[in-house]
């Protein structure tokens, strides 16, 4: 009793019929590839660097001082800031939300800032400056940049006791 039937299935005669030893491992093979590299794929597509930035584009953002020794919510305005105070080609600067919810504050007030950079490898600080209300004037001291494999770290110290805002920059490659 034959069957017309082409492929892996054999033909045990008047058995039942059932799966060649070759077609089971090739199955078993690409099941188990697909359980393999699924986690790995979604891992990435749902991890904060995947969603970090384009790479070749900066993009800017500030931090304002709320008290000696706090800071407000950080903010992806790129807006205008006083003349002379914010970094080189700041106006044209987009803002990535994305990018903004990656960064950390460890010190924050009215004489120094630290801010982390951290789940991206290719984002990092690359320039900064502040603005001293109360006086109306910039800060001429220049961040410390200081960049791991992971973490980008941008930090002022030694600020006058009136700085209220930071202005940031974060450049991807």
């Amino acid at each position: 009793m034959g069957s017309n039937i082409e492929g892996p299935v054999v033909d045990a005669g008047d058995g039942p019929r059932r799966l060649d030893r070759r077609t089971m491992i090739k199955g078993a093979a690409i099941a188990g590839a697909a359980a393999w590299t699924a986690p790995i794929i979604i891992d990435s597509l749902v991890s904060p660097a995947a969603a970090a930035s384009v790479p070749g584009r900066c993009y800017g953002f500030t931090v304002s001082s709320t008290g000696a020794s706090s800071c407000g919510a950080e903010s992806g305005s790129t807006a205008a800031a006083p003349t002379g105070c914010s970094p080189t080609g700041w106006g044209s600067f987009a803002a990535d939300a994305t990018l903004l919810g990656q960064v950390n504050e460890t010190t924050c007030g009215q004489t120094a800032l630290t801010a982390v950079l951290t789940h991206s490898s290719t984002c990092r600080f690359t320039a900064g400056s502040s603005y001293n209300t109360a006086n109306a004037f910039c800060s001429s001291t220049t961040p410390t940049i200081t960049n791991t494999s992971t973490t980008s770290t941008l930090a002022f110290s030694g600020l006058f006791n009136a700085t209220r805002t930071y202005y940031l920059v974060i450049c991807c490659t």
